[in-house]
Formats: structure tokens, sequence, C-alpha cells
């Protein structure tokens, strides 16, 4: 079948009024290459496709030469472009996983950088493009996705809910956060005669999420505007073809995240729930791993599917995984090093505490996650010795609002861990992942991008950042796999020098012209390390804020045409 279906919705003028937006931003901004001809992609309408159907989604960019060939890290998701340029059918079968896949367009003459696109379990609904006659709204049936655009400015789309008395509306906006569009998104649950209820502007960054429990059943409205990501001068809801979003609406179960916000990569584990009208507590749930896609540098990623059909990203590890007090009564926990700790601050000014246990001279690494997985808590972490003392706190990291310290004990004996919100918030959406480990030596490999581009006959030269972790003292192989003809080409990171921080890899050239993917992976070769045996793919970071792909691609193209 085909996603087809229209949602008539009404749009709504409301006065020009000013705000105030301030936007605490980072990013990291890979050096770009002159393309001549090959796809670029600047978004996707809609931006996600349900599970089990076929969609057609819209594609805009530059496609000098259509159609395309398009790559996919999913296995289950199939891209047919369309005869007419800039139209797709997106194929997700039912073996797919909710939550980001990515797509990478390429051809004779280069690749586009990937973009992401959404996998639902959710019914889908096209928003209509026409405003309907007064008084002839459609009730939106729930739960479901609608995929709307702003499209110009002072634009505002409502949509007419159910709810029953008891339930919570809870309605989530996808846009900034997950596909980098440029706007900025409020979300509001109003009476049928527009009286605000409930609004948030930034639950997942900019991304709202709004939730209402509903006090007497009837009929409720759901609308969202956008202001500009990037602020301007202008006093005024903004909107362009851009401007696109899926908005998930529900009165039914819904999961926000299942605790621990971790997962065994070899077993299932017994899930605590958190969220909205839920009808059970737990859930044993296995994870389904994503091969070419890292959101740690540790693990590999994998997504749990909860009863709701919803998708959640975790880290898979054989490590200790824990669960903090939801009650927040004062009470503490004892941690293994290393181990996983997931837990939620569920009041203002509440905080978790976790015991361990330390040798003398050990060296340990507190890493906290929350914003940068779409949560709310901006945390602060200390550790304290067993008289109380401080011995070390971090706010926040370089470039972001999660906190990470590394401290080396001088004396050993039972310490803890203590988290809490930098401001002392509190509330369901304040989860977080501490991560405690011993920093012993490790390395990360880093490319500025992720698509390489050479004509036949050049040979085409790769740089590798080596990220040198614990005072990594061990030579780095870094490998390069998957290049025409199958060469072997290695190039050799030493713990000193220059090659100690970055190497060069040299793809000599080929004579036929070719588009493929490729990886490269760094080993050591050091028989007496613990971390022999163990391979660490390279990976370039994509548009959002929590993934980084392995997958490259490299074109070998024909050359300029005379």
């Amino acid at each position: 079948m085909r996603c087809a279906t229209n949602l008539t919705r009404h749009r709504w003028q409301l006065p020009r009024w000013g705000t105030c937006v301030f936007l605490i931003a980072s990013s990291c901004l890979a050096p770009m290459r002159a393309r001549a001809e090959g796809p670029a992609v600047s978004y996707l309408f809609p931006t996600t496709v349900t599970i089990g159907v076929e969609t057609e989604v819209q594609v805009k960019g530059t496609f000098a030469n259509w159609p395309p060939q398009a790559w996919t890290s999913e296995p289950g998701l199939h891209v047919t472009p369309a005869d007419e340029s800039g139209k797709l059918t997106v194929a997700a079968a039912a073996t797919c996983v909710p939550g980001l896949a990515w797509l990478r367009f390429y051809d004779e003459t280069g690749a586009s950088q990937v973009k992401a696109i959404g996998l639902t379990s959710f019914p889908s609904k096209l928003e209509a493009t026409a405003a309907p006659p007064p008084n002839d709204t459609q009730v939106l049936d729930v739960p479901t996705v609608v995929h709307g655009r702003l499209a110009k400015n002072d634009e505002v789309d409502s949509y007419l809910v159910h709810a029953e008395q008891g339930h919570t509306l809870v309605a989530r906006l996808d846009s900034h956060f997950d596909f980098q569009t440029p706007m900025d998104g409020v979300l509001q649950i109003c009476t049928r005669d527009g009286v605000v209820l409930a609004q948030n502007d930034d639950a997942r960054g900019l991304d709202p999420i709004c939730t209402y429990q509903v006090p007497t059943a009837g009929d409720y409205l759901v609308r969202c505007f956008a202001f500009p990501a990037s602020p301007n001068s202008a006093i005024r809801f903004a909107g362009g073809d851009d401007y696109v979003y899926a908005l998930y609406v529900s009165t039914g179960p819904w999961v926000e995240y299942a605790l621990p916000l971790a997962g065994r990569d070899d077993e299932s584990t017994d899930y605590e729930l958190v969220g909205w009208n839920l009808t059970q507590s737990r859930e044993l749930l296995s994870a389904r791993p994503l091969p070419h896609q890292r959101t740690s540098n540790l693990w590999q990623t994998g997504v749990l599917t909860t009863a709701d059909g919803r998708g959640h990203v975790v880290p898979l590890t054989s490590w200790p995984l824990v669960v903090g007090s939801e009650d927040d009564d004062g009470s503490r926990r004892t941690i293994e090093i290393p181990s996983i700790t997931s837990g939620y601050l569920s009041r203002a000014d509440s905080a978790h505490e976790y015991e361990f246990e330390v040798a003398a001279g050990q060296k340990l690494e507190f890493l906290v996650e929350s914003q940068s997985l779409g949560f709310e808590l901006d945390s602060w972490v200390e550790v304290f010795d067993d008289s109380g003392t401080t011995v070390a706190s971090n706010d926040d990291q370089k470039k972001a609002l999660d906190s990470r310290l590394e401290h080396e004990f001088t004396n050993g004996g039972t310490y803890r861990v203590h988290i809490r919100d930098r401001f002392r918030h509190g509330g369901l959406r304040h989860a977080y992942r501490l991560t405690v480990r011993p920093a012993t030596p490790d390395f990360l490999l880093e490319l500025a991008t992720g698509e390489h581009q050479t004509d036949v006959g050049k040979s085409l030269e790769v740089e590798v950042q080596v990220r040198r972790l614990g005072g990594c003292p061990w030579p780095i192989r870094v490998e390069a796999r998957g290049i025409p003809g199958d060469a072997t080409i290695v190039a050799e990171s030493q713990p000193e020098g220059d090659s100690a921080n970055s190497v060069k890899l040299t793809l000599p050239g080929s004579d036929t012209p070719s588009s493929l993917p490729w990886e490269i992976v760094g080993i050591v070769d050091d028989e007496n390390q613990a971390i022999q045996d163990r391979e660490v793919k390279a990976t370039f970071a994509t548009p959002h804020p929590q993934w980084r792909l392995s997958q490259c691609w490299l074109t070998v193209a024909a050359g300029a045409k005379p």
C-alpha cells in the first residue's frame, strides 16, 4: 500500500509577538571539498516513513544526473527513484526497527553527505495543503504521525484530537534535532476555542514535547509554529519550504525511554518503562545491533522496540547495568567498576548518589549523558570521599552540557559519585546514563568526512585523525578495507611524533570508474596488551548530534568531460 492519506488541518493566524531566544549550540564543522556534479541533499519530505508500507518522498537538493542510486544504513530500507526528478518511493520492510536510518545518494560523479530518515510503526498521515471550510475540522485518529510543513512566515498548523478523561495527551515534534531543519518549533495543547492548556519549546534540543493530562473528555487542539533556529531580527513566526516536521500524537501507551539506558550484546534485559498512559511497568527486551552506526566511543549501538512500537537507541555492553533510585529517597547503591548506571531525577532539587571502591593510584573516568541523548538534565557530577570532601567535580564538558571528568585517586577506599541537575530541576525527562570506567589506554579514529572522490588514474590521500586516550602508548595499524582491487593500504601511527595524532592513507589510482562503500579500521598489534585483537572503526560525524557512522563512500570518477 502507499502512504498517501491526507489530513485536513486549519491554519491559525496568531498575533505577532516578540520573543527572546537564547540559543546555545555547538557543532563540529568538517572541511568541505568542492564537488562538481555529485548529488547534494537539502531535505526530505516527509522526513519519516512507516514500516511495512511504501511512501512517496520528495528529495530536495542538487541532482545533475537523475536518477541517482541510494545507499541505506538499514538493510530492509529500499529507495527507488521515480522518473520525475526529486521524487522517490521508499519501502521499509517489516524487519526494520523504529528510529533513524541514513541515506546516501550517489552517481558516477560523487556521493552526497548522509541524510537521516525516520522509521516509525505509527500510522502516517500527510497534512492537507488547503485550509478546510469553517467549522469543518476533522478529528485526528491517534496514535499517528503527521507529516507537515510550515511553508511560509506566520503559519500555524493545528490538529484536532479527541481524548478521554484521565488520559495524557502526548505530542512530540521531530524536526531540528533529528533532521537538522532550520526551525525551532513550539507545541501547544489548547481547548477547541484556542485557550492554551500546555506549551513546550525545547525538550529534545530545539524540538518540543508537550503533554497534558486530560481532566474532561473532549476535543483538543494540538498546534505548532516555529521561530528560526538561527535567530534573526524578524519579530514573527518563521516558515519556509524546508520547515518540515513529523508530529507524533497519542493518547495511548507511550514509552519515553526504558531503564537501563543500555543493553546487553548477548542477551535480553528486563527494562523499567518510563512514559505516559502505560499499562505495564516492565518489559523483557533484546536490542537489534546497528552495524554501521555508533552513538558511543566504546560499544556497538542497538535499538530496543517497546510494546508501544517506538524505538530506543542504546549502547550494547557486557558491563554491569544498574538502575538508580526512582523515588529519590536518598539511598545509595553500590556500583562496580566498570559499570553503566541509568536513572532519572523525578523531582526538582533531587539527586542520586552511588558508592564505589577504588584502589590507591587508580584513575577513573565519569561520563554523564543526558542532553546529547535528547533528554533535559543539565548534569552536575561530583565525587566525594568518605568524609564528605569533594575530590572532583564537573558541570559541562567542552562544547556540551553533559558532564565528564577524569580523576586519579591518591588514596584507596570508599567514594561516592553524586549527580544532580545544575539548576536543581527535575522531571520524567531528566534522565541520565552514567558510565564509570578505568581511564585505561585506548584510541579512536576520526575522519573529516565520509565521502571521498578522485578521478580515474589519480591517487587519493585520506587523513585519519588518531585520538589517543589514557596515554595510549602502542603503535596502531590503520588499514583501508573495501577499496577497488582489494589492495592492502596500511599506515602506522606511532606513540610519538607526527603520526601519533594523524596518519595519511594513500589509495592508488584506479583504471576503472567505480562508486562503492569502504571502511578504515585501526588495530593494535602488541600481543601483550588487553586491547589487542579489538578493531576500532574510523567514524565521521553526521549532521545529527548523537550519531557517527563508519561506512564511508569512495567515488572514482571518469574525469572531467571535454
